[in-house]
């Protein structure tokens, strides 16, 4: 079950983006984040994939549909995310 109301993931997401650049930043490199997306947000999931490839993030390591409200992989979303992300 989600925790929050899926609506906030939105906002969330690239929140969630900001705080692992920021530990990424301060670790020295000992910590290499990988972003979240959400494939329920595609538009705002893609800008979050360019906006932190900018800043050197190279892994979506966050797709956790089990405590972000979705739970379909073959979903259109996730496939333009995937090709996106390639």
């Amino acid at each position: 079950m989600c925790a929050r109301p899926i609506e906030e993931y939105e906002t969330l997401v690239p929140a969630l983006n900001d705080r692992a650049i920021k530990i990424a930043l301060s670790s020295g490199g000992r910590y290499i984040p990988g972003i979240h997306i959400h494939p329920m947000f595609v538009e705002m999931s893609c800008r979050e994939i360019e906006r932190c490839h900018k800043r050197g993030v190279k892994l979506i390591g966050e797709l956790v549909p089990y405590t972000h409200g979705w739970s379909d992989y073959s979903c259109e979303g996730f496939s333009k995310l995937l090709d996106y992300a390639t």
